[in-house]
């Protein structure tokens, strides 16, 4: 009688099979992510760094009109500050060495602007000062401010394009532009105290100037850089009219009338800013990954770490910088979902930088749930965790400009009645438009008292020696704000202090 096979032994064969035939997908999918991964490379087919240039003409074409690009005209003045600059760091090198021991061992243009914050004796700042009144002369002689007023009278300014990554495209003045602004504010002072009212007015609109060039660059740190040189611009201004007040009101028309124009009407929107954003984020996406949508870890990195990479998280490269930290590839977002992501953060935060009064409340709220929950798997989404931060930069520039604007019109209102402060800003009639009778973000009316200051933003009492306005002027919280994070309001949803005071100076002696 034949014996039929074992059953047993049949079940065995069929696992072993299977088990085989397990172990050499594994091997070949292994194979294959291995393969992938050591040949994985970027297929970049649009050049975003022409399309954010383009944007940025297009907008100031919009105001001035067609024309050439004359970014050529802007470096070349840049290129004269670059050389100023660097006087200036031989300058301090050569400072005697007793200087150099003091508090004031480099000269800036901030000690002729606030000497409270750097300390020392009174001694020492005297010195620091003088020098300071010696590198504006020189720099003067130099010719640097006739070419800020070159800058000053441009119309079409932006960034050409290029070939490689756009994140090497950004403004490659921005340190030049800052030190430039620094000289502003310290022309500014310098003018007041001198009563060259002319001078004054004309340094302070070609601050504004370089600002607003700067923000429109299309680029979120050129923004920034340029939002921080306007209220550098717009601080100088106030506490220069605090400690020498002028005597023309047509002055003061003209400052106001520089203040629209330049912080309003010919400001980049910040709308504009995200979607200029967004592109820079196009052209890191088809940096980092694949045409089929595969991340390239290392790609990744060699874009945003080039500079050193041992700034690379682990995880984005466990292996360090060899192709094999391409392994792990699938455990990241795809393209389209990173795409779909950034698409819709940019969405949220347009909605939220146009929002103003109640509604921007929920907006807010709609973008930090949505960005919160970002993690390792959405690397391009890292620098994304601020956009909440970009609105409230923008309420708060807002704001300080239309509040030194009515700051403007009140000393209007002084000049025409013999110094006496008005008791209700209605006492101001037509000098105050209806525009600017409530602030541009919560859109209440101003919270006004004619009376000063009596206490700093700690506050803790003026010390003896402080300057304050003989009114108070500050926008108001916005209802149903969350809580302010901060001691003393300098957030525009918990109300921004215009009328800031002149702390006096803190010598160690």
């Amino acid at each position: 009688m034949a014996h039929l096979p074992s059953r047993r032994g049949g079940i065995l064969k069929k696992l072993l099979i299977t088990l085989a035939i397990i172990i050499a997908l594994v091997v070949v999918l292994v194979g294959y992510e291995a393969f992938l991964a050591v040949t994985s490379k970027p297929a970049p087919t649009q050049n975003y760094s022409k399309q954010i240039h383009d944007r940025a003409l297009e907008r100031q074409r919009a105001h001035f009109g067609g024309g050439l690009n004359q970014w050529p005209r802007f470096e070349a003045a840049m290129r004269e500050v670059d050389k100023a600059s660097q006087w200036l760091r031989e300058y301090n090198e050569a400072l005697p060495s007793e200087e150099k021991a003091s508090r004031y061992n480099y000269i800036s243009f901030y000690v002729l602007v606030w000497p409270a914050a750097e300390g020392g004796t009174r001694a020492q700042y005297e010195v620091a000062r003088r020098r300071a009144l010696e590198v504006l002369d020189y720099w003067q002689a130099m010719g640097i401010f006739d070419r800020a007023t070159d800058i000053a009278a441009l119309e079409r300014v932006a960034v050409p394009p290029i070939d490689t990554p756009t994140i090497e495209m950004i403004l490659p003045y921005l340190g030049s532009v800052r030190q430039l602004a620094r000289a502003h504010a310290a022309r500014m002072r310098v003018a007041a105290e001198a009563g060259d009212d002319r001078q004054f007015l004309t340094t302070f609109e070609e601050s504004l100037a370089l600002g607003r060039i700067t923000s429109g660059q299309g680029f979120l740190i050129s923004w920034l850089v340029g939002v921080a040189i306007d209220a550098m611009a717009l601080n100088q201004l106030a506490e220069c009219l605090l400690l020498h007040p002028v005597a023309e009101e047509q002055w003061l028309i003209a400052a106001d009338a520089a203040i629209e124009r330049e912080q309003f009407e010919l400001y980049p929107p910040l709308q504009h800013v995200m979607e200029d954003k967004r592109l820079e984020t196009a052209d890191e996406v088809q940096r980092s990954f694949t045409a089929s949508g595969r991340f390239i870890p290392l790609a990744h990195a060699r874009l945003l770490y080039a500079n050193d990479m041992t700034y690379a998280p682990d995880e984005l490269l466990p292996f360090g910088e060899t192709r094999f930290s391409n392994l792990h590839a699938r455990l990241f977002l795809s393209r389209r979902a990173a795409d779909a992501w950034l698409d819709r953060a940019t969405e949220l935060s347009i909605i939220s930088a146009n929002a103003t009064g109640s509604a921007s409340i929920g907006a807010d709220r709609a973008v930090e749930a949505f960005t919160g929950d970002v993690t390792w798997r959405n690397p391009i989404a890292e620098y994304y965790s601020y956009l909440g931060q970009l609105a409230r930069t923008e309420r708060a520039r807002q704001i300080n400009a239309a509040g030194t604007r009515v700051i403007l019109a009140i000393e209007r209102y002084r000049l025409r009645n013999g110094g006496a402060i008005p008791q209700t800003l209605d006492d101001l009639g037509n000098l105050l438009p209806e525009a600017l009778r409530t602030d541009p973000f919560t859109e209440q009316p101003w919270d006004y008292q004619p009376s000063p200051v009596t206490t700093r933003n700690d506050g803790d009492p003026l010390q003896p020696g402080s300057h304050a306005w003989p009114y108070t002027l500050r926008s108001r919280p916005l209802p149903g704000s969350p809580p302010s994070d901060t001691p003393y309001p300098i957030h525009p949803n918990h109300g921004i202090l215009i009328t800031t005071p002149i702390e006096a100076p803190e010598f160690d002696e």
